[in-house]
């Protein structure tokens, strides 16, 4: 088989440093969105004012959802060498959905309305998408298997939108030779079937992928949105009364004095 370019293949030329570089930029600047928004004014703490009455009381919601978002805000924010971008990406992915994981507890647990749930399209579409994302890096299925080195952009980049083009241009007559895999494609098969099996019939043909990687920041805005109104749903009467007996706990000791 005769040598190929990725230009030969994709239609496009591609400057893979300049891309992780976006990558690695990208994760610090949503670290700085998330600790600006969420850590560093603790956020979910205000969940401490509605739950507790008296000195004796604490209330170990706010705390404990504190601490996965002050973990998400470190994270992001380490130095990232271009070629660790990738695997910053895929656990700051996992740290988010952790997030989303507690969200999702704190609803079953407190058996909130099932309206929330109904319109999760609308109230969590971030926390969704890097679920979605998530699922995809932890159970690829065929992608793992029968996909050929494929290669990496950012999604709003330039050459994003150059493989957008091409994805959408390209003779539809022959097999394609590359599937475009982005948010809508992870989206479509990996919100519900954890395993990607669904998928497995677009990804036989191509012999490799065009990965469309979120882009962080639009994300963590997304999600700072997400999170600060959950809490706010949170502090409404009727969720404050069916939280309060599952989170309140007498205090034993001050961990922050002496």
């Amino acid at each position: 088989m005769p040598h190929r370019t990725i230009k030969d293949v994709f239609g496009f030329t591609l400057d893979r440093d300049a891309e992780f570089n976006t990558v690695c930029t990208q994760l610090r600047e949503a670290g700085v969105v998330i600790d600006d928004c969420l850590a560093q004014t603790n956020v979910a703490c205000g969940l401490y004012d509605v739950h507790v009455s008296s000195d004796e009381e604490h209330s170990c919601l706010g705390c404990n959802l504190n601490e996965c978002v002050h973990e998400l805000a470190y994270f992001l924010m380490l130095d990232v060498q271009q070629d660790q971008a990738l695997t910053h990406l895929h656990l700051a992915l996992h740290l988010v959905n952790t997030m989303w994981e507690r969200v999702s507890d704190v609803c079953k647990a407190v058996e909130l309305p099932k309206k929330l749930w109904a319109e999760g399209e609308q109230n969590f579409p971030s926390f969704k998408t890097a679920r979605a994302w998530t699922n995809f890096l932890k159970h690829p299925g065929f992608f793992g298997m029968g996909i050929h080195h494929p290669i990496y952009v950012v999604e709003g980049g330039a050459a994003a939108s150059l493989a957008t083009h091409a994805a959408t241009v390209r003779s539809s007559s022959a097999d394609p030779e590359w599937v475009l895999i982005d948010t809508a494609f992870v989206r479509k098969y990996w919100s519900r079937d954890h395993t990607g099996e669904k998928a497995t019939k677009e990804l036989e043909k191509p012999f490799t992928a065009c990965v469309v990687l979120p882009n962080m920041v639009t994300l963590a805005q997304g999600v700072c949105v997400e999170f600060r109104g959950f809490v706010t749903r949170m502090k409404e009467p009727t969720w404050v009364e069916t939280s309060r007996p599952i989170c309140l706990t007498e205090m034993p000791c001050d961990w922050w004095e002496d």
